[in-house]
């Protein structure tokens, strides 16, 4: 277990080394413009940023880093299935898309009102994830994966009940439809 949580962060750090300067780049050049509508102005430019960074990220990891064609269109609907071979791997893999769309889960409700809802939070993970996965089946840049889709929505949804947890608003009257 520990290989494969050393595996995932791994991961994950080295795309924040490799797209990491992009990223800040893309979220310096609409600082200007959104801070000065910001009504908290630190707090909401800082969460645009980090916003910004997240998005950037997550399009790098599932498409930009691709070359169309790379993958053959295939379609794998088998629910949670490891692989006999390499089960570490699949493990791994599963890990990382969970925690590809964990931010998610709880960046979207500290801007926007109307994510704070956690029907919302369910949607949004599985709407980006049938997205990107769609993408990725249509130009070649992936494979549509039934895990990938699962575990992307569980990821944002747990990020979701995360923030309800520490900013206090779990089973709140707000929190709850």
């Amino acid at each position: 277990m520990g290989y494969i949580v050393n595996q995932v962060f791994s991961d994950i750090f080295s795309s924040m080394v490799n797209y990491g300067v992009g990223a800040v780049a893309v979220g310096t050049a609409f600082m200007p413009g959104i801070y000065a509508l910001a009504k908290k102005k630190a707090a909401k430019c800082a969460w645009l940023f980090a916003l910004t960074m997240y998005l950037y990220v997550v399009l790098n990891l599932t498409l930009f880093n691709r070359n169309f064609g790379q993958f053959e269109n295939n379609m794998n609907l088998t629910f949670l299935q490891l692989s006999y071979y390499f089960p570490q791997l699949t493990l791994i893999h599963l890990a990382e898309n969970f925690a590809l769309t964990l931010p998610l889960g709880f960046l979207l409700p500290m801007g926007f009102d109307l994510f704070r809802k956690p029907c919302f939070g369910l949607f949004t993970g599985f709407a980006m994830s049938m997205v990107i996965e769609s993408i990725q089946f249509v130009t070649g840049l992936g494979n549509f994966e039934l895990d990938d889709i699962f575990m992307n929505t569980l990821g944002a949804v747990v990020g979701y009940f995360f923030l309800q947890i520490v900013s206090g608003n779990f089973g709140s009257k707000e929190t709850e439809q």
